[in-house]
């Protein structure tokens, strides 16, 4: 008789656990005559906390400083549903493609490097050229003087 009745209360535990977790699923709750849904519910909460500890004075209190966002906790629960309805396979992707983004870091930050290194190239070399051509300029201004005969400068006769 004992099994039967083990028996009996296990299966019958079972389905007050299923229903219980079916009842946690849900994301609407029955409120009187209308349909909401827990953040909205959460949401009024707050608004009414927060109302009464204002009347209270009470204005350091965190329910205060802090309002509840009914937007952002569904986005918050959304999110949270995605990561653990991840599965293994979605992961290993996961970290497939992070060391790809990784590699291609490194060669992006490789080619910039390169990239400065061949500008600094470019214009040393264009400095170069400029004191080259500065330098024969002058060795050729400094050859048409030397050529020429200098020009003694006007003296103007002084009296003393």
């Amino acid at each position: 008789m004992s099994a039967k009745y083990e028996a009996k209360n296990s299966s019958k535990r079972e389905r007050k656990c299923k229903e219980k977790e079916q009842k946690k699923s849900e994301k609407s709750v029955k409120v009187g005559y209308t349909d909401k849904t827990v953040e909205e519910i959460k949401d009024r909460y707050f608004q009414v906390a927060k109302a009464v500890l204002e009347f209270r004075g009470d204005h350091e209190h965190p329910i205060v400083k802090h309002s509840f966002d009914c937007l952002k906790e569904q986005k918050r629960k959304e999110n949270q549903m995605k990561l653990f309805s991840r599965t293994k396979d979605d992961n290993e992707e996961e970290k497939v493609l992070y060391a790809e983004l990784k590699k291609l870091d490194q060669l992006i930050k490789k080619t910039e490097k390169e990239e400065k290194q061949l500008e600094k190239l470019v214009r040393n070399e264009t400095i170069r050229q400029e004191a080259v051509k500065n330098t024969s300029a002058l060795i050729n201004l400094k050859e048409n003087t030397k050529n020429e005969k200098p020009i003694a400068p006007e003296v103007e006769a002084q009296e003393f």
